[in-house]
């Protein structure tokens, strides 16, 4: 009998307080369930002003930047490693796709939308289209911008003309253009509340 030991159950224990995932305070009085995760109030009513006003024009501003700097980056990285390689790798299309559509979500500050949805989309496809332009330079030597220009048309149109020839090619190319659709869609806000949190311990 000596070895055995009874648990003496504690009846009427406060759970532990919960933090607000917005401010990081604990949440002493009511909170809410946003998309999942606990905030207080204060955090709560800030989040439903947020999402309710529009981006503004600015949004777009940076959106339209931060997704060109993201296009001329994969587009680099479509050459770099078809010219390392030797093949023409279309997954790579994937990697484009991902970086510009994270790229416009963080300058909309995760809100998304369909106008940067397909900003986004239009984006990621002339990044790849325009990743041929250096095998054009190398072929036609120096050309000018006015000739750049006039070949617009043509390099747009590589996409579609090499992918129908290697229908796999154009299958990750639209997965990609499917990548920056993905990420910028616009999240729904769903909050459900309010509970009633623990009382933070003394």
């Amino acid at each position: 009998m000596d070895d055995l030991q009874f648990e003496r159950a504690e009846f009427g224990a406060t759970p532990p307080a919960r933090n607000c995932t917005g401010c990081h305070q604990p949440m002493a009085g009511p909170y809410f369930d946003v998309n999942g995760q606990p905030f207080c109030e204060a955090c709560t009513a800030a989040i439903r002003q947020a999402h309710g006003d529009s981006p503004g024009g600015a949004a777009f501003g940076r959106a339209l930047g931060a997704g060109l700097l993201a296009a001329v980056v994969g587009s680099s990285l479509y050459y770099l490693v078809a010219k390392m390689s030797g093949y023409q790798l279309s997954i790579i299309a994937i990697a484009v796709g991902f970086l510009v559509g994270r790229a416009v979500r963080w300058a909309t500050g995760g809100r998304g939308g369909v106008i940067y949805q397909l900003l986004a989309v239009c984006l990621t496809y002339a990044a790849i289209a325009f990743s041929w332009l250096p095998f054009l330079l190398e072929r036609e030597g120096a050309i000018g911008i006015l000739e750049v220009v006039r070949q617009t048309p043509f390099i747009l149109s590589l996409p579609v003309t090499l992918g129908l020839a290697r229908p796999f090619m154009l299958v990750i190319v639209g997965i990609g253009l499917w990548e920056a659709w993905k990420f910028t869609a616009p999240v729904p806000l769903a909050i459900s509340g309010p509970f009633t949190a623990a009382a933070p311990r003394p």
